[in-house]
């Protein structure tokens, strides 16, 4: 029996992981290439309204990630 592929999602903190560098500086590169943060569904109370994470098969974290990287060469 085949798996089914499924895609995972990826946050700021996988790619500060991933790449050794910290949220805020992640985050600001995201900003600036265009990219929004996705509205999180419940938003009740105190907490953040929207979350940066990506289809971990995205155009979207592609081109961050390639902003990535060319920030770090």
């Amino acid at each position: 029996m085949a798996k089914a592929k499924t895609a995972t999602v990826v946050t700021i903190a996988d790619l500060a992981e991933e790449y050794g560098l910290e949220g805020k500086d992640i985050r600001a590169l995201a900003r600036k290439i265009g990219l929004k943060a996705t509205p999180l569904e419940k938003t009740e109370g105190f907490g953040p309204k929207a979350k940066y994470q990506w289809d971990s098969e995205s155009e979207e974290l592609a081109d961050l990630r390639k902003a990535i990287e060319d920030k770090m060469a």
